[in-house]
């Protein structure tokens, strides 16, 4: 795994992390899901135009990627 999908986190921040995701509402949560769903969507609907050979392999690849990318991108919002 590279470490770009790595976020390594103090004993402090990952108790401030745990603790935020514990106070969101269930609505705040959807909506989280719902932005990360819709982000990755348009990044692969982009990277499907930019590549129009690419296989399913390298979509799922492709989406995956993404997905851990704006994951840990949320993840450091909360904690910063």
């Amino acid at each position: 795994m590279p470490k770009s999908n790595w976020l390594v986190l103090s004993a402090d921040q990952a108790k401030s992390l745990a603790e935020k995701q514990q106070a969101m509402t269930d609505e705040q949560k959807q909506a989280q899901q719902t932005q990360l769903k819709q982000e990755v969507a348009k990044q692969v609907q982009t990277y499907q135009a930019q590549n129009p050979g690419a296989n399913q392999q390298q979509l799922a690849e492709y989406t995956q990627q993404v997905s851990t990318q704006l994951t840990l991108q949320m993840m450091n919002s909360l904690i910063n």
